[in-house]
């Protein structure tokens, strides 16, 4: 296939480490980045009425490892911004807003921040910076930002104080010290290696990953909650939410629904699959509308009005 030698094509077919990428995605991408390089398609479909609205899905979740003498814990998980020609830049801000609002504690970034190229990465990594989260923002990679400039990404996340946790764990500050973060790599295009990553976890700990499949390596690894994406729900599904496609490694249409699971592999812990906020592909969604998750975490013996 003849490919234009120019520094912009070349930025964009730039393919990473991503080992899931193969020669008919690489000509469907190289396809849509001159269909969609006017950014025609994501200013269309909101004009049209598309990409106006975020979901915000709220759980109180009680933890039997949760640290006593701790407070509740709010914890804000968004995945699959997928900044590029087909997302339009008002529903990423808009995004950023609903997690402002919901003043988590912490904020957990889940991956596929662009579509087709990083640099796309430049408007939103300040975006995901903005939004306060006392008890700090955690990131992990996505397939997409593995197929592109994955160093050019982290180093955004990182220049807008976004710690970025890939197979490595980081234990809360107090008194929320006994709660470990734990960022996994994509475990479709990545190399998830979870050995690292729960070598010094605290007894509470909170998984990130990108697509729900990741969860295949901690098989005897247990964990009390993970958030995962991916999914986009289907992005096209049919009324109620089933979805009519979902992508490799989605694990099936029970966990690319965007819901909550229990009792994933040997731990009873929980996971908890977002829809994403982003486009890939095409700039449309039916019945997957874009959402962000907000957690409330607290221990057995708090009520849920002291933990209000």
């Amino acid at each position: 296939m003849f490919i234009p030698a120019t520094e912009s094509a070349v930025a964009m077919l730039h393919v990473g480490r991503g080992r899931s990428y193969g020669p008919i995605r690489h000509a469907a991408e190289w396809l849509m980045y001159h269909l969609y390089r006017t950014n025609w398609a994501a200013r269309l479909a909101y004009t049209l009425g598309q990409q106006r609205r975020i979901d915000v899905r709220r759980y109180d979740l009680v933890l039997d490892s949760y640290p006593r003498t701790a407070p509740a814990l709010t914890v804000a998980f968004a995945s699959d911004f997928h900044a590029g020609p087909v997302t339009h830049p008002a529903l990423l801000r808009s995004a950023c807003d609903r997690l402002i609002e919901a003043r988590p504690d912490v904020v957990l970034y889940g991956g596929d921040y662009v579509f087709l190229e990083a640099r796309h990465m430049d408007s939103l990594a300040p975006l995901l910076g903005s939004v306060p989260a006392p008890l700090g923002r955690y990131a992990i990679m996505g397939n997409h930002d593995l197929w592109t400039a994955e160093h050019q990404i982290i180093e955004r996340l990182e220049s807008n104080n976004i710690q970025v946790l890939m197979n490595r764990g980081i234990a809360l500050p107090a008194p929320y010290d006994d709660i470990s973060i734990i960022g996994l790599d994509d475990g479709l295009s990545g190399d998830p290696a979870p050995e690292p990553a729960f070598a010094e976890a605290r007894p509470t700990r909170i998984v990130i990953t990108h697509s729900p499949a990741t969860l295949d390596c901690l098989r005897g690894y247990r964990f009390d909650l993970a958030f995962g994406g991916h999914t986009h729900g289907g992005q096209i599904a049919l009324p109620g939410g089933h979805p009519i496609l979902l992508p490799m490694g989605s694990r099936g249409r029970k966990l690319g629904r965007g819901a909550l699971h229990r009792g994933i592999h040997d731990s009873e812990g929980v996971l908890i699959v977002s829809r994403g906020v982003g486009y890939v592909d095409i700039p449309i969604r039916l019945f997957a509308c874009p959402d962000i998750i907000v957690c409330r975490l607290r221990g057995p013996s708090d009520s849920p009005a002291s933990a209000a």
